[in-house]
Parts: structure tokens; C-alpha cells; sequence
């Protein structure tokens, strides 16, 4: 869902322009700060969600929240 929500977000600045002529509502340098910052937002995005479902995963496995080691004799 994160990745169809991010090619969303990224396609907008294809759609500010007015339509019926060539001439960009926004500025290049405006555009470029709105795909980074989507863009680090999705990053951030994914790493919540990440943790949340680690968090989730641990819990419903009842084990404890830091990795263990399973091999034997160690």
C-alpha cells in the first residue's frame, strides 16, 4: 500500500501544470524540494511501519522483543 501511496505522491508535480499551456505553475526548485521530501518521508513512513510490525510480530509469537540466538550449544 506504502509503495502505490509514494508513486501517487511522486506523480503530482506531473499535474500542477495549468492546463492548455506550457508554462509550470511551480518553479524546478520547488518541485525538487517537494520529490525529497516526499521521498524522506516515505523513508520515514516505512520505518515506523517497520517497527510497529516487528513490535506486532513479537507479540503474537510471545517472544521477547530483542532476537535470540536458537543454534545450539551457544
Amino acid at each position: 500500500m506504502l509503495p502505490v501511496f509514494g508513486a501517487l505522491l511522486l506523480t503530482l508535480p506531473l499535474m500542477w501544470s495549468p492546463s492548455g499551456t506550457d508554462e509550470p505553475t511551480w518553479s524546478m526548485s520547488a518541485v525538487l524540494i517537494y520529490v525529497f521530501t516526499t521521498w524522506v518521508g516515505l523513508i520515514v513512513l516505512a520505518l515506523f511501519f517497520g517497527m510497529a510490525v516487528r513490535r506486532w510480530a513479537y507479540h503474537w509469537i510471545d517472544a521477547p522483543y530483542a532476537p535470540t540466538d536458537d543454534r545450539e550449544g551457544h
